[in-house]
């Protein structure tokens, strides 16, 4: 899963930030039937994605 850190005035700029960040700390991965914990954030990694270009 890619999640996209916001455009907001505070928002992280490298990784050591966004680990301590609380958007990390507010991430939950849970079961849609049942609401349960399914998951959990194994790893950071700054992707490039590219910008499509828009005609």
């Amino acid at each position: 899963m890619i999640l996209d850190v916001p455009a907001v005035d505070d928002a992280p700029t490298d990784i050591d930030d966004l680990l301590e960040s609380a958007f990390l700390q507010r991430q939950r991965f849970v079961c849609a039937s049942c609401d349960m914990p399914i998951g959990l954030i194994a790893g950071v990694a700054k992707l490039k994605i590219p910008e499509v270009a828009h005609a």
